[in-house]
């Protein structure tokens, strides 16, 4: 067997190419084979899934030891979902410190939990409060300027003495309160 490429000379595209015989139209597996093949530009292979240079970059960067990164996030305190118990005794501002906590709401006098714009306390979309008036005083839940919180016929009171009930942030400024409310 010739592994030699051989030109005709009479131009019609016929020739010899190894055990391939004939035209290179009639050659239909080396007619797949070019047409399934990838182009090159340099070091580059140009395809329909090339990385841009932002997605290089994203990769570039993630942790040499992602394992261990992931494993210090799970650790931090807002991933450890209801760790522990924060008590309120008086009105104010739903806090940083609430996230993913059990907020009880201690007080034989009414109390307002204020949810305040993103922009004077950030939290995370996604976030969640568990909120439980453990006491005879009413709670209210109130949305600072321009919040809003959606929930069930309009209600933002807990029902109650060990009412329960939660708050979901689902967008910058927006939250859903669900649960023994009325």
């Amino acid at each position: 067997m010739s592994n030699n490429i051989v030109y005709p000379a009479t131009g019609d595209g016929g020739g010899v190419w190894g055990e391939i015989t004939g035209t290179l139209s009639s050659q239909t597996d080396l007619n797949s084979a070019l047409l399934g093949k990838v182009d090159t530009d340099g070091d580059k292979v140009l395809s329909d899934n090339n990385y841009t240079d932002t997605d290089k970059s994203k990769v570039a960067n993630v942790p040499s030891d992602t394992n261990s990164a992931l494993s210090d996030k799970a650790n931090e305190t807002n991933i450890n979902y209801y760790n522990s118990i924060v008590t309120k005794t008086a009105s104010g501002n739903v806090l940083s410190t609430d996230v993913f906590k059990y907020v009880h709401f201690n007080s034989t006098s009414s109390i307002t939990y204020t949810v305040q714009p993103n922009a004077t306390t950030a939290i995370d979309v996604g976030t969640i409060i568990q909120l439980t008036n453990i006491n005879t005083g009413s709670v209210t839940i109130a949305a600072g300027s321009g919040v809003t919180i959606r929930s069930k016929d309009g209600a933002l009171d807990i029902s109650g003495q060990y009412g329960e009930a939660v708050l979901r942030k689902i967008d910058t400024d927006e939250w859903i309160l669900s649960g023994s409310i009325e």
